[in-house]
Formats: structure tokens, C-alpha cells, sequence
């Protein structure tokens, strides 16, 4: 798993330096003090030395043909007057807001994020994915990836070269004959009539549906045989047979079937491992629909990514987190809108 995350990183640090090289970043500050020049300084010559690249500048407007990163504060400072979270939405500027009050101090580590994040928004602007090679999924036909949130719903049909394109429909609407995502809202609807936690739904060519859910179940080491080995002077907890024994439920990715259904949880990356586990596992199921056939194995690839979870794995495929970017923008161009009336 190491040599193979390794790799993962690679290939993706080879991904983002080709975008860069093709995208001038520009920084802007939008407040404008002694601290926010400090800032802006720093993640520009933190992106500079990172990337080895030497099309970064601060300036004082966005520009739409650039990759804008915004250093603003944080809303509490907006409590009162316009928030410039909600300024630019959706309107052909690639934006990524930086807040002076909460940006890391680990600046390598945030920077990443911020990149990462600016990509994905291109990336929704372009209606193409570019941080993921989806052509290695060899899907011959498309694959569509369904959230819901305050009763609405939205759909993302990637094609098989990773175009891709989003719906989004009121869940009422579902009376209308010709609604081809009747039966996805009608999960989702009854998933919340049964207090069911549904992390999305993912609907095959055919119209098969796979039901992503919470289970409400937890994984934990074998914490009494660690204890009775540290009782008896074991120390040596480190190695990787003894991670596999003592903490394989909080390592990697694992599966397995039950009743049907496919279970799964994502824990820290085994090999080269850091020192703490800082949180258990959740387990997830998987459910084929109207007992349908699981989709989700060969879709395991979308889940050993970087770029949602910062060099971690991710628990859910990763499109999802295009459409919460994406869902992110529309609850800000409503807020904007609501502002403006």
C-alpha cells in the first residue's frame, strides 16, 4: 500500500504541476492591512517553492482567466456588513477564499488544500475532470453520483472521458411523468422517513442504483490484547505484522458481504503510518437496489486520492465531493440573491 500510495501522490503532483503550468494563480487581497500582506506574501512564495512555478502574483482584482485565491476574514468578521464569501458566485471567476483568521500555520499542508480546491472548482467550471484520470475506470458507458440536501436533489452524468454534467431538481417534482430521477429522490425521501443516513446514490447506465448509508457502526483496535502486551513489557506495537493484527480495523480500505450488502470502512494508510490513529473508522454499506448488482467495487480507485482528505483517503468516492462543491456554490449564489432582493 505504501509503493502504491506513493505513486497515487505522484502521478497527482505530476497532474497539478501540468494545470499550473497552464493557469496563472493570482492572489488578492481583500483586506488590504499589515497582516493580510504578510499572508498573501507567504502563500505566494509558499505556492511558488512548492510547485517550482513562477506564475503567482498579488494583486488587487480577480481575473477570470486566472485561478484566484481570495484572503479575506473569516464570517464573523462579516456579521454586519457584505460577506465576500457569497461576492463572485458563479459568475466565470474561479475563486477560492483564504480566511487571514483560520489559514494554517502548516503552510505546505494548507496550500495543498488550496490548490486542490481551486482545481476542483475549474474543474465544475469546465464540466471535465482533470484531477483524476477516469478513462483508467475503463467505463464504457456513464456513471451518475446523486446527493440530496434540503430537499433538493443533484445528479453528476460523468461520461466515460470524465465530461461530465450536473442536474439539480426540487424533490417535490417527482409527480412529473417524465422525472427520470423519480426513483433516486424516492430513496432519498424514503431513507429520511426511516432516520436512514444516505451518502448518495450511484445509478449505472441500465438505471441500477447502488445506496451508499451510514451504519452507525465504528471500528477499534484490539485494544485488550494491546493492553495485556504493554502489561507484559511488549512495546514493540510498530511493525507491520503488528499493525495488521492489532490495528487492521483502522488501516486502509477494507470489504466485506453481509446479507447482500457490501460493507466498508477507511482508515489511515498502513504503511509509513503516522505515529497517532486520530480517530476510529465508520462503517458504511452498500446496497444494490431492488437487489441489484454492487457497482462499487471497481470504483474502489475514486476513493485512493489525495485531494479530498489531503494526502488520506477519502470515504466515499470522490465525486461526491464535487457535487458538495457544487451544491456549496448554489446555497452561496442563493444567499447572494436573497442579499440582493
Amino acid at each position: 500500500m505504501k509503493i502504491l500510495h506513493i505513486l497515487i501522490r505522484k502521478e497527482y503532483t505530476k497532474r497539478i504541476l501540468n494545470m499550473l503550468a497552464c493557469h496563472e494563480i493570482r492572489i488578492v487581497d481583500q483586506i488590504d492591512d499589515n497582516y493580510s500582506h504578510i499572508l498573501c506574501s507567504k502563500i505566494c512564495s509558499g505556492i511558488k517553492e512548492k510547485y517550482k512555478i513562477d506564475n503567482v502574483s498579488v494583486e488587487k482584482k480577480l481575473d477570470k482567466n486566472k485561478l484566484n485565491i481570495c484572503v479575506i476574514h473569516n464570517k464573523k468578521h462579516y456579521k454586519n456588513c457584505s460577506d465576500p464569501h457569497y461576492d463572485n458566485i458563479n459568475n466565470g471567476y474561479t475563486v477560492q477564499h483564504v480566511t487571514l483568521e483560520d489559514f494554517d500555520q502548516h503552510v505546505e499542508y494548507s496550500i495543498s488544500t488550496v490548490i486542490y480546491e481551486l482545481m476542483i472548482k475549474q474543474d465544475l467550471k469546465n464540466e471535465k475532470i482533470s484531477l483524476f484520470d477516469w478513462n483508467s475506470l475503463k467505463l464504457n458507458e456513464p456513471l451518475i453520483f446523486a446527493i440530496e440536501n434540503n430537499e433538493r436533489s443533484y445528479f453528476m452524468a460523468i461520461n466515460p472521458d470524465g465530461s461530465f454534467k450536473i442536474d439539480e431538481m426540487e424533490n417535490f417534482s417527482t409527480h412529473q411523468p417524465d422525472n427520470k430521477y423519480k426513483c433516486c429522490i424516492n430513496i432519498f425521501e424514503y431513507g429520511k422517513a426511516c432516520n436512514e443516513k444516505i451518502r448518495g446514490l450511484i445509478i449505472d447506465s441500465k438505471g441500477q442504483i447502488n445506496v451508499i448509508k451510514d451504519t452507525g457502526i465504528i471500528t477499534l483496535p484490539e485494544s485488550d490484547e494491546i493492553k495485556t502486551l504493554l502489561a507484559s513489557g511488549d512495546t514493540a506495537l510498530r511493525g507491520k505484522a503488528r499493525r495488521e493484527e492489532l490495528l487492521s480495523s483502522c488501516l486502509d480500505i477494507k470489504t466485506y458481504e453481509d446479507s447482500g450488502r457490501l460493507y466498508y470502512f477507511v482508515g489511515t494508510i498502513g504503511e509509513g503510518m503516522r505515529a497517532k490513529i486520530a480517530k476510529a473508522s465508520n462503517v458504511r454499506c452498500i446496497e444494490g437496489y431492488n437487489k441489484g448488482p454492487i457497482l462499487f467495487n471497481q470504483l474502489l480507485p475514486t476513493m485512493n486520492i489525495p485531494f479530498v482528505h489531503n494526502n488520506q483517503l477519502t470515504v466515499i468516492p470522490f465525486p461526491f465531493k464535487y457535487l458538495r462543491e457544487y451544491l456549496n456554490m448554489q446555497v452561496g449564489r442563493s444567499t447572494l440573491l436573497e442579499k440582493e432582493a
